[in-house]
């Protein structure tokens, strides 16, 4: 088969996967690390989750002395919005944020965990006692394409999209990966971006780049 029908087909095969993973990020089910790209705003989208969980953003993983209370699952109302203090974080730094599961049944703003696996953070799963992700993020835009038509959920998110909201990020709070529902304390993010890029650009360059390496490799054999 010819070089240029390799590469057409080659291209065709990963436009055709670009489509169907729209901006899906590099692992579909859970998210890189947030970095500040600018003033970074968060806004509750909702939760369906047992346990009551505190949303907080970290300026020193595990010191609660230090963090900023944004969200309470079961006591905030969707749409709050809060501006995160980012003030020491500086451009590209990595922003970090964590829910606090009470198993105890307090709720609200009162921190009810009991010890580190109450604990779940966004970035490097060490962080985690088990070691494992608990959170899933999405571009705002692969959200709303996967919710139902209607329902408040929906608006929730698409209210979000208007006032400049990038990004949807859920957690599980449960250890050891739980149901794997990442719909305990879903929330929506501006301010930042994503690290790994979404993966469809990246598969179509390395794509691309590899298939022109064996045509230059068979060209080669052929003098």
């Amino acid at each position: 088969m010819k070089l240029g029908h390799v590469l057409a087909r080659g291209a065709m095969a990963l436009s055709a996967l670009a489509l169907s993973a729209g901006t899906a990020l590099a692992d579909p089910e859970i998210g890189g690390t947030l970095n500040k790209t600018g003033d970074i705003w968060a806004r509750y989208i909702g939760s369906d989750a047992f346990f009551d969980d505190d949303l907080y953003f970290y300026v020193n993983v595990g010191d609660l002395g230090t963090a900023q209370f944004l969200f309470a699952n079961h006591a905030s109302a969707p749409g709050s919005e809060v501006d995160v203090a980012d003030g020491s974080l500086a451009i590209g730094d990595e922003a970090i944020f964590g829910i606090c599961v009470d198993r105890a049944g307090g709720g609200g703003t009162t921190n009810g965990c009991a010890d580190a696996e109450d604990f779940f953070y966004t970035g490097d799963p060490t962080r985690n006692a088990d070691g494992m992700h608990h959170v899933r993020l999405w571009t705002i835009e692969d959200y709303i394409a996967e919710l139902p038509l209607d329902g408040e959920g929906l608006q929730h998110a698409l209210d979000a999209q208007a006032a400049g909201y990038t990004y949807i990020l859920g957690f599980e709070d449960i250890l050891g990966g739980g149901d794997e529902d990442y719909n305990d304390v879903i929330y929506a993010l501006r301010g930042v971006t994503v690290v790994p890029e979404p993966v469809t650009m990246t598969l179509l360059a390395t794509g691309l780049a590899g298939m022109g390496g064996a045509g230059a490799l068979k060209r080669r054999r052929k003098k």
